[in-house]
């Protein structure tokens, strides 16, 4: 089973780009670790706006391990100083790939809908598959929070150019308590060979 850290960063307001910037200089000493960004995107409004990264990681102990030796760096109070005058909150998520879907596999869009659902106690098994899917779209991840039984499901759609957000506000199976999409735009720097 792949395992995935999804982070959900929001900056200081008008400090977004400068995130990116910060995200993008600490990735080396993060995949030094084990952990491997699979792609960074940000909202399109800085007000205050949302940056969303996705990290393939080898096994759970990966991001301790990763955490352990960002201590050890001689620069590690400084760093965290420094990201502290440009991150407001940040949520991290364990994920595991979805039984229908389960690698990440982006198909080349700069754009990107992430869709998460809030599922009720104990349905998540009961719900893939059960989602809306627009014809023509890419669905370049699904994801599931990897332990607990209320679940959350991400999945990050590539649409087509001119697409409609609202292509995804089809009816919800009734093991479903809610949904949000965020609009991203994919940040050039996290672009591998995928």
């Amino acid at each position: 089973m792949t395992l995935y850290m999804h982070a959900t960063l929001t900056p200081v307001a008008g400090r977004l780009a400068e995130l990116g910037d910060a995200v993008a200089r600490i990735k080396g000493g993060l995949e030094a670790s084990g952990m491997s960004l699979r792609r960074a995107w940000r909202t399109p409004s800085d007000d205050p706006g949302t940056m969303v990264d996705l990290w393939e990681l080898p096994d759970a102990n990966t991001i301790i391990d990763a955490l352990a030796a960002a201590a050890a760096h001689p620069r590690h109070e400084e760093t965290m100083a420094w990201l502290a005058t440009l991150l407001a909150d940040e949520r991290l998520r364990m994920l595991s790939g979805a039984p229908h879907h389960p690698q990440y596999r982006p198909g080349g869009g700069s754009r990107c809908l992430q869709v998460t659902y809030r599922v009720r106690y104990g349905s998540g098994p009961r719900t893939w598959g059960k989602l809306p899917a627009p014809d023509g779209w890419q669905l370049a991840g699904a994801f599931g929070t990897a332990f607990g039984d209320l679940c959350e499901i991400v999945e990050l759609w590539e649409p087509p150019d001119g697409a409609d957000a609202a292509a995804l506000d089809g009816p919800l199976p009734d093991t479903v308590r809610d949904r949000t999409i965020l609009e991203l735009d994919t940040l050039a720097w996290s672009i591998r060979g995928d």
